[in-house]
C-alpha cells in the first residue's frame, strides 16, 4: 500500500487523481459498512484538498454494501467535493444494488452506473472543473 499526495490505498479501496477525475477502485470481496465508508470518505476528502472532482469508482470487486452505508454515501459529507459519480459494475446483482441506491437513497450529485469504463469516463467529462 502506498499513500502519497495524489494517491491513497488501504485494505478496502484505492484512490488516485488522474486527468481531472478522482478514481477509486474497491478491493476484492469488500463489504462496505458505515464504518469503512467513513474511512473511505475521510481519505477521499484529504486527497481532494478542497478541490471538487468528478469521481469514477470501479465497483466490480464489491461483495456487498449495507443499507446504512448506502444511505451515508448518498448525502452530506460523503458527497462533498464530488461533482458527479460514475460507477463501474459487472453483473445483474450489482445492477440491482445500483438501482436501489439511485431510487431509494437518491444521491445528491448526478450518479450513473456503467459496464464500460470508457463510457463512464466520457460521461464524467462535462463535470470536470476548469483549473
Amino acid at each position: 500500500m502506498k499513500n502519497t499526495e495524489n494517491h491513497f490505498e488501504n485494505s478496502d479501496i484505492e484512490f488516485w487523481l488522474e486527468d481531472g477525475i478522482l478514481h477509486g477502485s474497491i478491493k476484492k470481496d469488500v463489504v462496505i459498512t458505515t464504518d469503512n465508508a467513513k474511512v473511505m470518505v475521510e481519505a477521499r476528502l484529504k486527497l481532494c484538498k478542497g478541490i471538487s472532482y468528478p469521481m469514477f469508482t470501479d465497483f466490480r470487486n464489491l461483495k456487498s454494501i449495507d443499507k446504512s452505508a448506502r444511505s451515508y454515501l448518498s448525502k452530506g459529507e460523503s458527497v462533498m467535493l464530488i461533482t458527479a459519480g460514475a460507477f463501474l459494475i459487472k453483473n445483474v446483482t450489482q445492477e440491482v444494488i445500483a438501482n436501489f441506491f439511485i431510487h431509494f437513497d437518491r444521491p445528491k450529485v448526478p450518479t450513473k452506473f456503467f459496464t464500460s469504463k470508457e463510457k463512464a469516463l466520457k460521461w464524467l467529462e462535462p463535470f470536470k472543473k476548469e483549473k
